[in-house]
C-alpha cells in the first residue's frame, strides 16, 4: 500500500537544528548580502567557498533486504570502532577549483594557513581575477576565526568575517562533498592509499560546469 502511494522506505532527510539566535543571524546575514548585492557593494559571484571534509574508508550507507531471523553474510556489514579516514581541504567558486589538500592530524591556525598556501587559492585568484576582486568564505571553526588566522587573511584577500554559525547549507561546496562521496563509494577503495587516489581523481575530474551550477 505504501509503495502504491509512492512512499519509499529510506533514511529521513537531514536538516540543521537551529537555535533562535542562529536563525536570526542567518536571516540578518542573508539580508545584508542581498542588500549589498543590489546596491552594487558586493558581487556574490565573486565569493570563493572553502571547507574541510572527512572521507571514511568503507563508509557504505546502502541498505540491504534481509529476512527477519535469517542469518546470512549479506545481512551484515563489518566495521571498526575507529574508522580509518582522510581529511581534505579545498575551495570552489565560479570557474574556479583550488588544489585539493590532504590534511594530517588536528588542524590549528598554523596548519590551516599552510593549507590555504598549499591550495594556491590566493595566488591563483589574484592572477586570474585581480587582487581585491574576489572574496574568501570560511566557516566559524576555531582555527578559521582565531585572531592569528584573521589578521593573516586580511593582509591577503577580502573575507567574509561573520559567517553565521551552523550554516553548512549556505555553502555550495557541501553539495560538492556530497557528490564526491557518492562517486568515491561507487569505486569502493579498500585501503587509505587507494582512498587517497580515488578522492584526488574525483576532485580533478569533477566538471567545472557542475561546480558553476552549484
Amino acid at each position: 500500500g505504501c509503495k502504491q502511494l509512492n512512499y519509499k522506505y529510506k533514511p529521513p532527510k537531514r536538516k540543521q537544528k537551529l537555535t533562535a539566535k542562529q536563525i536570526a543571524d542567518r536571516v540578518s546575514f542573508a539580508y545584508t548580502l542581498i542588500t549589498m548585492y543590489y546596491s552594487n557593494e558586493i558581487d556574490l559571484y565573486s565569493i570563493v567557498f572553502s571547507d574541510e571534509s572527512r572521507f571514511i574508508l568503507g563508509d557504505d550507507k546502502r541498505w540491504v533486504w534481509r529476512r527477519h531471523g535469517e542469518e546470512n553474510q549479506t545481512a551484515y556489514k563489518s566495521f571498526e570502532k575507529f574508522s580509518k579516514s582522510l581529511m581534505i581541504f579545498g575551495a570552489i567558486g565560479v570557474d574556479f577549483k583550488s588544489n585539493l589538500i590532504f590534511v594530517e592530524g588536528t588542524i590549528d591556525s598554523k596548519k590551516y594557513k599552510q593549507n590555504i598556501i598549499d591550495s594556491a587559492i590566493i595566488e591563483t585568484l589574484d592572477e586570474e581575477k585581480g587582487r581585491g576582486n574576489w572574496i574568501f568564505m570560511q566557516d566559524g571553526a576555531c582555527c578559521h576565526t582565531s585572531s592569528d588566522t584573521l589578521n593573516w587573511l586580511k593582509t591577503k584577500c577580502r573575507i567574509i568575517t561573520k559567517w553565521p554559525a551552523n550554516s553548512p547549507d549556505l555553502n555550495p561546496i557541501e553539495n560538492l562533498w556530497g557528490c564526491m562521496k557518492k562517486a568515491v563509494s561507487l569505486i569502493k577503495p579498500s585501503s587509505l592509499d587507494e582512498l587517497h587516489d580515488v578522492i584526488q581523481q574525483v576532485w580533478d575530474n569533477f566538471p567545472m560546469s557542475s561546480i558553476n551550477n552549484l
